[in-house]
Order: C-alpha cells, then sequence, then structure tokens
C-alpha cells in the first residue's frame, strides 16, 4: 500500500443558533502527495459520540495525480450540509483503504461552552 502525505490546518470548532444546524455549503480543502495517476479519495464526516462513531456523511471523488513529488490541491464541497446535533466530529480523509488524515471539530450551540 501506498501512503500518501497530507497537511492539515484550520479551525477547531462551530457554532449554531439551533440544532439540526442551518444548512450551509460545507468546504473542505487537502494538499496530497505521494500518489500517482488516478486515485479514489473519499471524505468522511462521523459524529463521535459516547458509542459508536456515526457516519453523517460521505463522498468519494477520482483525483488525478501527476507524480509522487507533485502537491495536488483538493477540494470537497458538501451542499446544504446540517451538523444534526451539537457534539464532537471527525472528518477523515480515506485512500487505498487506509485513513490518511483526520480532524476533530466540536460543534456547540452559539452562546454555550
Amino acid at each position: 500500500m501506498r501512503s500518501a502525505a497530507t497537511r492539515t490546518a484550520g479551525f477547531s470548532g462551530v457554532a449554531a443558533e439551533q440544532f439540526p444546524s442551518p444548512s450551509k455549503d460545507l468546504h473542505v480543502y487537502a494538499q496530497l502527495s505521494s500518489l500517482v495517476g488516478d486515485v479514489r479519495v473519499r471524505l468522511t464526516c462521523l459524529q463521535v459520540g459516547a458509542a459508536d462513531a456515526e457516519e453523517v456523511y460521505s463522498t468519494e471523488h477520482v483525483i488525478r495525480f501527476h507524480g509522487k513529488l507533485t502537491v495536488e490541491q483538493v477540494h470537497f464541497v458538501w451542499h446544504q450540509f446540517q451538523f444534526p446535533i451539537p457534539g464532537e466530529y471527525l472528518f477523515q480523509l480515506w485512500t487505498q483503504g487506509e485513513c490518511i488524515a483526520e480532524r476533530r471539530l466540536i460543534v456547540r450551540p452559539k452562546g454555550g461552552s
């Protein structure tokens, strides 16, 4: 299995006035390298709860990598995305059966802590 190099950055939380949160477009950007050719890349959002994590949304795209040393810019857009409840969410980036990056996000009620 080939592993992909990734870079993650961003923020760690968002607030919503109500739940499910108002529908908004969610944009996720990633920089990937170390892969060659047409590769399936999947972005998944999981709600992390006390028991098992539950998938909220997932999408998969084929990305064309032009060489192992070339950094490819990947942009996922989830239209009209909603967070069902406040709590912790995990965004994972998968390729070739391997999670290559993940980022946690805390969703809280506006005005809450």
